[in-house]
């Protein structure tokens, strides 16, 4: 696994030169883009002033200058959320880069991809057991897959929803007479919204271990409307820390247990430490562990404004973006039985 102080190490000797690279092309992007912005306004607002004097709009000198204050400050407002868009839309593209860069640094391996325009397929959802896509819908983007511990992993930020509709009055007019009408609207209600994690597993069991978070949003509720479609019996545990962050549930008690030792119950109940969220977490028989973090996703990572300091990318902001990645593999090495 990587730490802070290797990667610190990584950054002094090797990964400074290509962030600042970023850094120096965000800023001639963002200038660029800046003054075209202001030469576009400029033109508009000396158009619109031309206009406004060839048809005569002015009555006095107080409409002339209430005329230059409201318009100025329009173009003003219009500049500033043009620029904070442009800067929004280079920090996303730089986020990708370093998310990119961070996982083949920590992966150890440049076969690897990523597109954050595509999604895992229904299929792997389904050989989870644990929601029922039959009843509801999905969507994902972010699709991400690497080799780790020699062992190909794969994650994808996912949502679950289904459909509610609400029923609406709306008016129509038709030749001068004016019909009252209800129409009934299709709303998406997403149910769950988070990162799927999936990733090789040694262990040799016959049938579904689930672990589902007592942080898991609306799990009763889930059961009864056939949202969530674990099964199994509740499995009670000796660790109370353990207990108090997961239900358990298997067809066997037995391999349950087997499998849940002590050791791996303590090192499970750290994984809060490195991914904060709600998890729950499938041992499937195909060999392979299903991991859902709700409230989790890669899009939020990417979206984050990224952090300068002196037109540069700050190291704070780096080693943060840095944790929130490397957090995922050691859950990943966690949950595979090979530690922290």
């Amino acid at each position: 696994m990587k730490t802070s102080n290797e990667f610190k190490e990584y950054y002094n000797n090797e990964y400074k030169k290509i962030v600042d690279l970023y850094a120096e092309t965000h800023n001639n992007l963002l200038r660029k883009e800046s003054e075209k912005t202001r030469i576009f306004l400029v033109i508009i607002f000396v158009f619109f002033t031309i206009l406004s004097f060839a048809f005569n709009i002015y009555k006095s000198i107080v409409i002339t200058i209430l005329y230059f204050v409201i318009f100025s400050l329009l173009i003003f407002l219009l500049y500033v959320k043009q620029l904070l868009s442009v800067k929004k839309a280079i920090c996303y593209d730089i986020n990708k880069m370093l998310y990119m860069d961070i996982i083949r640094f920590i992966s150890g391996n440049k076969d690897y991809s990523f597109n954050p325009d595509s999604r895992i397929s229904k299929k792997y959802f389904q050989d989870s057991c644990m929601f029922n896509l039959e009843k509801y819908h999905y969507n994902g983007e972010n699709y991400t897959n690497c080799s780790f511990n020699d062992q190909k992993i794969i994650f994808s930020d996912f949502y679950i929803y289904n459909y509610k509709y609400r029923t609406v009055e709306d008016y129509i007019v038709e030749k001068g007479i004016t019909y009252k009408r209800t129409i009934t609207r299709k709303i998406p209600n997403k149910l769950f919204s988070g990162c799927y994690i999936e990733v090789p597993f040694k262990e040799n069991i016959s049938s579904y271990i689930y672990l589902i978070s007592n942080r898991f949003k609306n799990v009763v509720k889930g059961r009864i409307d056939k949202f969530l479609i674990y099964d199994g019996d509740r499995v009670y545990l000796e660790n109370l820390s353990f207990e108090n962050n997961y239900n358990v549930y298997s067809c066997e008690e037995t391999m349950a247990r087997y499998v849940l030792d002590l050791p791996y119950m303590e090192n499970i109940v750290d994984i809060d430490n490195y991914v904060d969220c709600k998890k729950s977490i499938v041992y499937r028989p195909d060999h392979k562990i299903s991991i859902f973090m709700e409230g989790f996703t890669i899009d939020s990572i990417l979206k984050q404004n990224v952090d300068f300091e002196d037109d540069k990318i700050s190291y704070s902001y780096l080693e943060s973006f840095f944790n929130k990645i490397n957090g995922i593999f050691i859950m990943i090495n966690i949950l595979q039985g090979k530690g922290k």
